[in-house]
């Protein structure tokens, strides 16, 4: 990064920051280069949850109308993201239907939304971690909205209250996050299969049920995706899935940003993880 001092520190490390450093030391007889280091944050996915059941409009159906997803691709990870389309199930896996349309953003149908709703001059306070892009992420939602006539007001807080404070506090226990915030983003890290994204959650009384939706339907082409047996019948099945997150929005997702991994050159076989974990079962030493 064209830094010159002795050690390199970074502070409040961001998406921006991920890379491959190295060190060159250069003087009049030549010079030589370190070994490369990776610098990584595991993948994931920022997530804004809507209001909780009771309110008269879903705030996400028209603010999701507002994201400026390929813009926030480029802004915040400089182009090393997939743009997401309001459900989880991601690119990456191998049952992702990539035929349900993509929301793109439509000021005019999210002002018309309002307008249905009888809602005008919406105003929200988008409470948000200080966490990574999150913070900058929460800028552009707000700017993006202010188009559509909704105005945010941002809350960002220390990640030490954040969690039980506004995305699922421990009280009302029944059913879990009830005392939600009514707008938040929260960040997903990767998993695996999405089952913890699609059970935890989005389902009825999901422990991470901060926009405590409950969609029959869902619950049941969720079901049929736990007992798909092979890829072919658990796509059929994302495929409601993907359809239904997309049509109710329960939840705005805007992007899944990629993950960097990196090991040294001395070694072949070795696999990591967007979890950030290392599986050196393969692993041999070169040479």
């Amino acid at each position: 990064n064209g830094a010159t001092n002795a050690t390199l520190t970074i502070s409040s490390v961001s998406l921006a920051d991920t890379g491959v450093y190295t060190v060159a030391l250069i003087n009049d007889v030549g010079g030589v280069t370190s070994a490369p280091a990776v610098l990584a944050i595991p993948s994931s996915m920022a997530v804004v949850p809507t209001a909780p059941a009771g309110n008269a409009i879903n705030v996400d159906a028209p603010l999701a109308l507002t994201f400026d997803r390929p813009g926030m691709v480029e802004k915040l990870f400089k182009g090393k993201a997939d743009v997401g389309n309001d459900h989880v199930i991601a690119p990456i896996y191998p049952y992702f239907d990539s035929s349900i349309p993509q929301r793109t953003q439509d000021i005019e149908k999210a002002k018309a939304l309002l307008a249905e709703a009888g809602v005008t001059n919406l105003t929200a306070k988008l409470h948000l971690p200080d966490q990574q892009e999150i913070p900058d992420l929460g800028v552009l939602l707000q700017s993006e909205a202010a188009k559509a006539g909704i105005t945010l007001e941002i809350a960002k807080e220390s990640l030490d209250t954040f969690y039980g404070a506004q995305w699922c506090p421990a009280e009302p226990k029944d059913p879990p996050c009830a005392g939600a915030a009514e707008l938040g983003i929260v960040d997903y890290g990767h998993r695996a299969t999405p089952d913890v994204y699609l059970n935890a959650a989005l389902s009825h009384k999901g422990v991470w049920n901060s926009s405590q939706y409950d969609n029959p339907a869902f619950d049941a082409a969720f079901k049929e995706f736990q007992g798909a047996v092979g890829v072919d019948a658990q796509k059929a099945a994302c495929t409601k899935i993907e359809t239904i997150l997309n049509e109710d929005v329960p939840i705005g997702l805007p992007y899944f940003y990629n993950y960097l991994g990196g090991t040294s050159k001395e070694f072949t076989g070795t696999y990591s993880s967007a979890l950030g974990q290392m599986f050196l079962s393969s692993t041999t030493k070169v040479g």
